[in-house]
């Protein structure tokens, strides 16, 4: 019997070393939901002694998934953490010995399924679905992800109908996890040239052109928008609260009829701090949204207010005659600058510009060094980096591709991922002494306090630098 077979026969069991699986991480399989080349989901339940229980899905990859990309999806959705991005609840092993990702459980409609269905949607329902996704993108950027698919069938809707941002199956790291976790994996710069997220950002702009040319909304400007997530949503977000009234998605009838709900936007004075402090004031009386809708208004809303409010009242005292003057010093300062480039006026070719490296790691000069303590002290911090991080992907820039450190160090984060910490040694509390160089392989002792342990450190060079082949202790 193959895993088709069993599904296709109604019963919540899987196939696995020839035998038939019927939970997998404590959860009781329930059915199949959908299948692809890559994976199976299925609707996982665990009954809890209130009578409650828990309803999950649990994504199980198919074999001959390459383990890399189940590491990247694994790790994306372990650096999130945002209301409209889906939940990685937790994560199992498979009999197969395969990772299984268990996941908040969404609703079967997605928004491609439901512009199928109705054709169009009504302008507030656009509003309330475009400005959280624009949030989400914004919050993967940030952390180092790029989705890699954004389209209408990834978007689907929680038990309340809000918007969630699903299936990660070709995201990529793009950066490494912000440290710390508040601030920016990449520059902005390094985000505009980096083509998976200006990927992203074209597949959201042509996500809004559709949904808001579905809802008859034509106000908000597409056209020259920026290639940056975050100035992406802070430039958009605006104009979509003008356009219509946020109103909470329909699933059970026809679009709402008549012309968009516009917001009503309370002025008073010519001030500019009164009309700051007016302008996202959004009134919704009426509306009747729900608490995470009204939530993400108001939180936007609250900020908006504030950075203008500040602006304002900065350029209140700043008087014509000094913006004259400021204009012409740096009208000055440009022609200055041009005129005393080599070469300005010449004919010379320009020269490129040279972008930066996009990799998800950021090599330690001492890696690619002669020096091989150096190299040997950066690598085993970097390795408890990645410990700390619990990213398998790290440690490309730590171990020799293909050695059993590579395996073994994988492996125990995986298990770290699971829960089952892992210690690695840690290169504060050790002393490193060089034994014996051997042409590209070194073998260094290192002795560890306060424990007094000590391990045997084999380390090889090769074109992208140091990397650790074996790490014993005696």
């Amino acid at each position: 019997m193959n895993t088709a077979a069993a599904a296709g026969s109604g019963h919540g069991l899987v196939v696995a070393d020839d035998r038939l699986v019927d939970s997998i991480g404590g959860y009781r399989l329930v059915r199949l939901l959908g299948a692809g080349s890559r994976a199976e989901v299925w609707l996982g339940h665990r009954s809890a002694p209130d009578g409650a229980g828990e309803t999950v899905a649990i994504k199980r990859f198919l074999s001959g998934t390459p383990r890399r990309e189940i590491d990247t999806e694994l790790e994306a959705l372990g650096r999130v953490s945002h209301r409209h991005i889906v939940e990685l609840v937790d994560i199992a092993m498979d009999p197969d010995d395969r990772p299984c990702l268990i996941m908040a459980r969404l609703g079967r409609v997605s928004l491609a399924r439901l512009l199928a269905d109705r054709g169009s949607l009504a302008p507030g329902e656009a509003v309330t679905l475009l400005v959280p996704t624009l949030e989400a993108v914004a919050e993967l950027h940030r952390v180092g992800v790029a989705h890699g698919d954004l389209r209408p069938g990834v978007i689907h809707f929680d038990a309340v109908g809000a918007p969630v941002l699903a299936e990660f199956g070709r995201a990529e790291l793009i950066g490494p996890f912000p440290v710390p976790p508040e601030e920016y994996s990449l520059t902005t710069a390094r985000l505009e040239e980096h083509d998976r997220a200006l990927a992203d950002c074209r597949q959201l702009v042509d996500l809004l052109r559709l949904v808001l040319g579905t809802a008859g909304v034509h106000s908000v400007d597409l056209d020259d928008v920026p290639d940056n997530a975050t100035e992406l949503r802070d430039a958009l977000t605006p104009s979509l609260f003008r356009a219509a009234n946020p109103v909470p998605m329909r699933f059970d009838v026809p679009p709402i009829a008549g012309p968009p709900a516009r917001i009503v936007i309370a002025r008073g004075g010519d001030a500019p701090e009164a009309e700051a402090s007016a302008a996202p004031s959004l009134v919704l009386a009426g509306a009747h949204l729900p608490a995470w809708l009204e939530s993400l208004a108001g939180e936007w809303a609250q900020k908006t207010r504030d950075r203008t409010l500040r602006a304002a009242q900065s350029l209140r005292t700043v008087r014509k005659p000094f913006w004259v003057a400021a204009a012409a010093m740096v009208a000055a300062i440009v022609a200055t600058a041009v005129l005393l480039q080599p070469g300005a006026g010449s004919d010379l070719e320009p020269q490129p510009v040279v972008a930066q490296p996009t990799s998800t790691e950021t090599a330690n000069p001492a890696i690619l060094g002669d020096d091989p303590l150096a190299a040997a002290e950066a690598l085993l911090a970097a390795r408890d980096q990645c410990f700390e991080a619990r990213s398998v992907l790290c440690l490309d820039a730590v171990d020799q591709p293909g050695s059993a450190m590579l395996e073994r160090d994988a492996d125990a984060i995986r298990l770290a991922q699971m829960g089952e910490e892992s210690a690695p040694i840690r290169v504060a509390d050790a002393t490193l002494e060089l034994v014996e160089e051997l042409g590209d392989a070194v073998l260094i002792s290192v002795s560890v306090e306060p424990d007094a342990a000590t391990a045997s450190l084999l380390i090889v060079r090769s074109d992208a630098g140091w990397r650790i082949r074996e790490l014993l202790f005696e």
